[in-house]
Parts: C-alpha cells; structure tokens; sequence
C-alpha cells in the first residue's frame, strides 16, 4: 500500500477509535461544579467498578505477547481511571477542609458573640446598679416630701388671700410654694425616668441572656461537629494516600510496559500519563506565547504561496507512531509523532519566526514554534517541534522552508527519540496530516 494511503487509513481508524472513546469520556465525566459528598461517593464506585472490570482484563492479557499494545492501551486506560478517582478523593479532602474551615469561623464568631453579650450585660448591670441606687435616693425624697404635703394639707389661694398680711406675703407664699411644686415635680420626673431606664435595660439584659444561651449551645455544636470532620477529614486523607500510592505504581507499571513495547517496536512516542495540572499548566504558557506573537506579527502573511502547505518536518520520515488527535489507547493526542534516531535533522515546515526556543526537562521537552502568519481565512498558522535533543535556532529568528532548526532526541515526556509535530490555527491544534505535502 503507499505511504500516502497507509496515513489516510491510520487517520481513519484513529478518528474512528477517538469518537468511541469520546463518547465514553463524555459519559464518564463527574458532576461539575460542588459535588455533595454522595455524589462524589457515587462517582468513585463508578470508577472503582470500571478499575475492577479493567484489572480482570489486563490478568487476560499479561501472558499475551503478542497483545502488548493491548496491555498497554488498558493500562493507560486504568491510569485514566486511577487518575479520575484521585480526583474525586482529592475533592473531597478539599470539601472535607472547607467544611472544617467553615466550623472554624462560626466557632470563632461565636466566641466573640459571646465575649460581646457578656462584656455587653456586665455593662448592663452596673448600669441598672447605679440608676438603682439613684432612684432609692430620689424615692426615699420623694416619699418625706409626699408626707409633708400630707401633713400640712392644701393651701387654697382664698386660704392664701385671707390670711396673708398683704400683696407681699402672698406672693411671697405663692413664689414658695411655686418652687417646692416645680421641685416636687422634678423628683416625680426623677424617678419616672429611672423607672423607665432600669425597665428597658433589664429587658436588655433577659434578651442578651437569651442570646447568649444560643451562642453557647452552637458554640458546643460546632465544637462537636469539627471533632467529627476532623475524624473524617483525617480518614479522607489516608484514603487519598493510599489511592495516590496505587496510582504511583499503576503509573510506573504503565510507562514501564510503554516503554518496553516501544523499544521493541522503535515506534516511539509519549508516556502518556502527564497530569493533569502540568499539561494544563503547559498549554496556558504556549497560548500565551503564540497570543504575544500574533499581536506582534498581527497581519503578516507569506511572502508568496499557501503558508499551508507544508513540508514533513523530519525529511525521510514519514512513518507515524502516534497520531492526531488520540493515541491508541484513546487518550488525546494534540500532534503526530515521527520516530527517528536521535540527532536526526528537525526542518521548518514552513517559512516563519521562531516565537519561541525552550529546554524543558518535562512535557515537550526542548520544543520550538513557528509563526508563519495568517492564511487565506486569517487565521494565524503556527507549527511546534517537541522533544528535540539540541536547539538550533532562537526567538526572533527567521528560516526558511526546509531549514534545520535542532536535532531530534528524546528529551521531556518521551519513550524514546522521535519528533512530536503539531500545527496550530488560531491557537488550536488541527490534524497536520491536512497540510502535510
């Protein structure tokens, strides 16, 4: 069959393989957003279910020489598993720390509710004790005057005329018993005041008793339930160890048996159980990078011809151990991977920028991009070349079609040497089979 043929059938079965796995990758996936704790409970004995059903399996298939690549595609597939498991483990240690967070602060504000009311009716009673003391006085004042009064009887103001001795003296009586009236109501308002004020204070106080009660018996709620989430908490995180311990081990097994099968096959590739963070991580910075370089070469095209027609960036090799977008296993692959011996010549496969020349000890290993403009949709076309053993050119470097920019080799997430190819329209990796010549 020709290689041209070979390729298109390869894309066939994998873009085939890729819609299944997809599909159950889809179905697959845990609730998004804040799962409850049975949720998340109800999740892991999916996963536990499909580990299981994985394991039983891969007992088939150890002893199958002739099924490596099986062995290794379920594998990855449990590590896929494993991994969805972690996370779920992984959240609801995080729930677990939240939950206690959050008892944490109600308890603090509870003692400093607390600490208020207390501070608060202590203020309160002295209070009540000093207006008590000065109604006692005001009172005991009030009861000698209202005991006068009755003593002496009440004056008429005929009483007054008749036995006055002139204008003088009764207005004179009239001045003085005007005072000890406005004095004696003084006292009245005196005394009605501290009434008031000891009557509403003490309301105060019963509400403020009312309340505290309530902080303390929450107070002692809190106190309890954080013993409880601690104990949890606590069993959460030794299951979490225990799950990342067998999927250390299912990791190794898995790069291992990888490994193996491509030293023996020279079809080399990725190991392809990178986290998930790091491959996040990774991808942010190479967004940016080609986002900085679209903004600085904004507009650009070729000089003449399609920038997308490309040439194979390792001339030669053609033959494809990995291709876009799943590996066999199922698991996305955003590239093409050619094998080839290390210090193999890696080429620009298309005239273009270097916009970036990193020496990474993980993921694309030493990797450069290539801006080459904007095609006829205006889309801005951007080539990577991962995994290489030496660098040949620099940022801000331009190259033509075809020349050799490093040396291919095995550094980063890789099995063995071979040239990761990607090709990039508006940031997002396509099939470079589309543009290869």
């Amino acid at each position: 069959m020709h290689c041209r043929e070979r390729e298109r059938v390869f894309r066939f079965l994998c873009s085939a393989l890729a819609f299944f796995v997809s599909i159950n990758w889809f179905f697959a996936q845990p609730a998004q957003g804040f799962a409850s704790d049975a949720q998340l409970q109800a999740q892991k004995e999916e996963y536990q279910e499909k580990i299981a059903a994985a394991d039983s399996r891969l007992n088939e298939l150890k002893d199958e020489k002739d099924r490596a690549q099986d062995y290794c595609d379920l594998l990855e597939q449990k590590i896929t598993y494993l991994q969805e498991e972690l996370a779920l483990c992984e959240q609801e240690v995080e729930n677990a720390k939240n939950d206690i967070a959050a008892i944490n602060n109600r308890i603090i504000n509870n003692e400093n509710s607390v600490k208020t009311i207390e501070k608060r009716s202590e203020s309160v009673k002295i209070q009540i004790d000093a207006l008590t003391e000065t109604l006692a006085c005001v009172y005991d004042e009030w009861c000698a005057r209202m005991r006068a009064a009755y003593i002496s009887g009440r004056y008429t103001l005929l009483e007054l005329l008749l036995t006055s001795d002139g204008p003088a003296a009764l207005l004179t009586r009239l001045e003085m018993i005007s005072a000890v009236s406005r004095h004696d109501g003084k006292i009245m308002q005196t005394v009605s005041s501290s009434i008031d004020k000891i009557t509403a204070l003490q309301a105060q106080l019963q509400t403020d008793a009312a309340k505290l009660q309530a902080a303390s018996e929450q107070l002692r709620a809190d106190e309890a339930a954080r013993k409880e989430k601690r104990s949890d908490y606590l069993a959460l995180e030794e299951e979490l160890a225990a799950k990342k311990a067998v999927y250390d081990e299912e990791k190794a097994e898995s790069d291992l048996a990888l490994k193996k099968l491509t030293e023996k096959t020279k079809m080399y590739s990725e190991y392809r159980n990178e986290s998930a963070e790091e491959l996040e991580r990774i991808e942010k910075e190479i967004q940016a990078q080609i986002g900085d370089a679209e903004n600085q070469y904004k507009g650009q095209k070729p000089a003449s011809g399609d920038v997308l027609d490309l040439i194979y960036p390792v001339p030669g090799h053609t033959t494809i151990s990995a291709g876009y977008p799943n590996y066999s296993s199922g698991k996305y692959h955003g590239g093409i991977d050619f094998p080839c011996d290390t210090g193999t010549d890696v080429v620009a496969a298309q005239a273009g920028t270097v916009i970036t020349a990193k020496t990474l000890d993980y993921s694309y290993g030493y990797y450069i991009m290539l801006y080459h403009g904007e095609d006829e949709k205006g889309r801005s076309v951007v080539t990577l070349y991962g995994h290489n053993s030496e660098l040949l050119v620099q940022e801000g470097q331009t190259v033509a079609q075809g020349e050799v920019i490093a040396k291919s080799g095995s550094t980063g997430n890789s099995t063995g040497p071979h040239c990761h190819f990607e090709v990039r329209l508006n940031k997002e990796r396509v099939d470079p089979l589309d543009y290869l010549e």
